[in-house]
């Protein structure tokens, strides 16, 4: 169930084409810059109908790290973080498989200087519905 999650989210955003690596956990990072770090958190799942037919919701939360130069601006990291925006807005959904997994929501963090480089976190909250 987790691993469909994961690859309807991790699918849909790599079919951006966003001309930027991406970086997943426990996997080699490319240290080039601009490049995000994506990770995917899972709340613990709630029942929704009872039964061994029954469905089962998951939420959670996909946040890409965006990283770029310091000292050029926010310009760019802007621009793709449009991009993603407009990619994941509310009521979009990505599948793999019969795996449906619906966006709730996508938004902007906080921008940073971090391990010498300009950061900024965008998370895209979702939802999927799951049978026993």
């Amino acid at each position: 169930m987790q691993s469909e999650i994961k690859s309807a989210l991790v699918s849909y955003l790599q079919g951006l084409s966003l001309s930027m690596p991406l970086n997943y956990p426990n996997v080699r990072q490319d240290t080039s810059i601009p490049a995000g770090d994506v990770t995917i958190h899972f709340n613990e799942p709630t029942v929704v109908t009872l039964g061994i037919n029954g469905e089962d919701n998951h939420e959670g939360f996909m946040q890409i790290l965006l990283k770029y130069p310091v000292g050029e601006g926010d310009g760019p990291l802007l621009a793709m973080a449009d991009t993603i925006r407009q990619a994941f807005l509310a009521g979009t959904s990505c599948a793999f498989g019969d795996q449906t997994v619906t966006i709730i929501n996508c938004g902007l963090g906080t921008f940073d200087n971090w391990d010498s480089k300009f950061v900024c976190p965008i998370t895209i909250t979702w939802y999927a519905r799951t049978r026993r």
